[in-house]
């Protein structure tokens, strides 16, 4: 061709494309701004919510005092465990429907499974709290109502975030905080908070279901899904023990220290919640990615959690110190407490990390052999130091955190030398 008819050729088919080496890397560094942009929104969208969950706890804390507040996250605490013994691990499962063929029937199987679960889920709650805890029907009502909703928007948000589809799940995350919020506030002043908090959580239900439902296709295979759910089941049972440790000490525990526990592991809740969030971020993309991009993506990931989780170790004695000063007298002695959960979380957030490792590996069961160690050391811990007050109690969390989180390093490295 000679140099005349080129350019009349690319007048009509464009500019010939970059091939090669060239090529790859432009391509390459195309996704990689686009999953930046893609974290910054999401991480963006957390921290709102986190923030709205935070004043919303704090505006229940408030309300409740100590002791009230230890019943009720009790209550909560329990409702999260049985959450995972219904939800059969699907929810985690989800994360990797991106990578599988017949994703829309398998999304729109998890989901309906998770919504049949989540009626005998609030029984057994209801008739625990009255008879376990003697728990007020208004306490018991708003705490069930919590923990159900938040098992159907996990699902749907899980479902979403699966197959890539993260417009519509960062309109759940948003609308799942800010909802029982308004609720709250707008029932409190008309002297009707627990009414107003309970119609807010319907409402983030509403919002989940009617963003995920129009992309599901038809449900089958119930059986084959929940076969593929086992290990994440056995892997989430496990995990989920560690949060008992409030429902143990609001039964073995001074009344105080079990509320301080459960005031300071609520109140900071979302913090962990933010920090954590990486297994729903990291997980759909590690495992779509090629080998050397899940490499590079993961090593970039852990590194940004470690000066995550080393900034909030510095700052975890300051807070410890100033939290219990804003909520009172009533909360004199429970900084460590505080400064223990705040520093739980960056060390939490490193542990997700790994997790969403072995979760894009497809290698739950590595995760299942870990916590047959960690998850029972947590609650043992929690349980032999209860003697020795707020500080006690600080330490073991944060110790028995860290051997988790040293364990799951070992084991990658052995496997994939990350």
């Amino acid at each position: 061709m000679s140099p005349v008819e080129t350019p009349k050729l690319n007048a009509v088919m464009g500019p010939p494309c970059p091939s090669g080496f060239g090529a790859l890397r432009d391509r390459g560094g195309a996704r990689v701004k686009r999953l930046r942009w893609l974290l910054f929104r999401q991480v963006l969208v957390r921290i709102l919510g986190s923030v709205m969950q935070g004043i919303l706890i704090l505006l229940l804390l408030l309300d409740m005092g100590a002791v009230t507040f230890g019943i009720f996250g009790a209550i909560l605490a329990l409702g999260a465990y049985l959450s995972r013994v219904f939800n059969l691990g699907m929810p985690t499962r989800a994360l990797r429907l991106a990578s599988e063929r017949d994703a829309d029937s398998s999304a729109s199987t998890l989901l309906a499974a998770q919504t049949l679960l989540s009626m005998p889920l609030g029984i057994v709650l209801v008739a625990v709290s009255i008879t376990v805890f003697e728990a007020s029907w208004t306490l018991t009502v708003m705490a069930t109502a919590l923990v159900v909703g938040d098992l159907l928007v996990e699902a749907t948000l899980a479902v979403l975030l699966g197959r890539q589809l993260h417009s519509r799940a960062e309109i759940v995350m948003g609308f799942r905080r800010l909802t029982p919020l308004l609720g709250w506030v707008g029932g409190n002043a008309v002297d009707a908070a627990p009414a107003g908090l309970m119609l807010g959580v319907s409402c983030a239900v509403i919002v989940s279901l009617a963003v995920c439902l129009p992309t599901l296709g038809a449900p089958r295979g119930l059986v084959a899904e929940v076969r593929k759910s086992r290990p994440y089941w056995y892997s989430s049972l496990l995990s989920g023990v560690n949060g008992l440790d409030v429902f143990i000490l609001a039964l073995l525990g001074p009344a105080n220290l079990a509320g301080w526990y459960a005031a300071a592991s609520r109140t900071l809740a979302p913090l962990s919640l933010l920090t954590s969030s990486a297994v729903t971020l990291l997980a759909p993309k590690l495992a779509t990615v090629l080998p050397a991009q899940r490499s590079q993506l993961f090593r970039r990931a852990r590194r940004y959690t470690l000066l995550l989780a080393g900034g909030l170790g510095v700052v975890a004695p300051f807070l410890g110190l100033a939290i219990p000063t804003f909520l009172g007298e009533e909360f004199d002695g429970s900084s460590p407490l505080f400064a223990g959960f705040i520093a739980l979380a960056g060390i939490v957030a490193l542990g997700e990390v790994y997790s969403s490792l072995f979760v894009a590996m497809d290698n739950a069961r590595a995760l299942v052999r870990v916590r047959l160690i960690s998850s029972p050391l947590h609650l043992g811990s929690v349980v032999l130091v209860m003697g020795a007050g707020p500080t006690g109690l600080g330490i073991a969390i944060v110790a028995a955190s860290a051997l988790h989180v040293m364990a799951l390093h070992i084991l990658a490295q052995r496997r994939w030398r990350v």
